[in-house]
């Protein structure tokens, strides 16, 4: 009986480290899938840190990797806004949606440089 129990205790630690593999593919899979799409991701935690982005919303909005590593949103906001031709009209729609959680809306933005793109926006 003792030997029995030597081995099902000896089994015990390999399945929370099959599950934490398992969460690291999963991790890794989903990472993968929203760095591939063309489209700008951001994740804003309700104390205002970023939690999670993809490749293409650095393109899009050409943020520093210094930047970026604070996780601080009103940085990243700081630096977003010097690039729109109607910083002021961005500004206040991103303070309307972070106060309504159920809030979404589509908008066009106007770079300075030129460029347009559509934002939709769902907290």
């Amino acid at each position: 009986m003792e030997h029995h129990q030597d081995q099902l205790l000896g089994a015990l630690p390999t399945a929370p480290k099959t599950a934490e593999q398992e969460l690291g593919r999963m991790l890794s899979l989903q990472q993968s899938t929203f760095d591939s799409t063309a489209d700008g991701l951001l994740v804003v935690d309700l104390t205002g840190a970023i939690t999670w982005f993809n490749r293409s919303f650095v393109t899009l909005w050409r943020i520093p990797e210094a930047i970026l590593e604070t996780r601080d949103d009103e940085k990243a906001l700081a630096h977003v806004l010097s690039q729109l031709a109607s910083s002021e009209n961005f500004l206040l729609k991103v303070r309307e949606l972070y106060a309504n959680p159920t809030a979404s809306s589509f908008d066009i933005l106007d770079f300075k440089d030129g460029r347009h793109d559509g934002l939709a926006a769902h907290i």
